[in-house]
Parts: C-alpha cells; sequence; structure tokens
C-alpha cells in the first residue's frame, strides 16, 4: 500500500506519469485502467502511520527483482511493525514465480507460530 500512497502523490505511475494535481479521469495500468478516485484516495492513505499503530505479529515477504514495489518499502514497513519478520526472496518478482513454494512454506511456518 505503501507504493501506492507515493504513486498517488508523486504521480510516477509506472508506464504513464500523471500531475498528481490534476489527475486524469483514468490511467492505463497493466491490461486495465485505474481511476483517479483510486489515486486521490491513495493520496490519503498514511500507510505508515497505520502499520506502526498495529502491535501484532508481521510477516513480510519481497522479492529483490520486484518491478513494482522496490525493496526499500519492506525495510521501511520492517522498521515500523514493532513484530515483523522479513524475508526477502533474492532475484524474486512482484508474483514470487520463480519460488511461490517456498513462499507459501514461509507463510504457513509463520502462521503456525503464531498459534
Amino acid at each position: 500500500a505503501a507504493v501506492i500512497e507515493d504513486i498517488g502523490k508523486t504521480g510516477d505511475l509506472p508506464g504513464h506519469a500523471f500531475n498528481p494535481r490534476n489527475i486524469p479521469e483514468r490511467a492505463p495500468f497493466f491490461a486495465g485502467y485505474l481511476s483517479r478516485n483510486y489515486f486521490r484516495s491513495a493520496q490519503k492513505l498514511h500507510v505508515y502511520e497505520t502499520a506502526e499503530k498495529f502491535d501484532g505479529p508481521v510477516c513480510i515477504l519481497q522479492g529483490t527483482s520486484d518491478q513494482l514495489v522496490p525493496v526499500t518499502y519492506a525495510w521501511k514497513y520492517h522498521n515500523v511493525y514493532a513484530q515483523s519478520r522479513l524475508f526477502i526472496f533474492d532475484k524474486e518478482d512482484h508474483m514470487f514465480h520463480k519460488n511461490r513454494k517456498k513462499a507459501a512454506e514461509v507463510v504457513t511456518d509463520f502462521l503456525l507460530d503464531c498459534v
């Protein structure tokens, strides 16, 4: 969500930059579109301020080759949450195409540890 907030505030949408003070009615995104209301809502998210209020356990998975969400966002969340575990997957993309089984195992182990 943090990258969504930043795109709304900067207008730096991959493949289609826009003026965040004059948001277009819709912007192309992958095979579809995102609406002006999407970006207006994103500008008001305050994700890190919201995240730091949560004190329960959090599991963060991030790929170093993610083209949508840079790994810096995972590190920032890790520093904001009181009880987070961060797992960085080398050369993995946004959808964990190379290591889905390993990602699922990490999440499963995390959830089992939380019960």
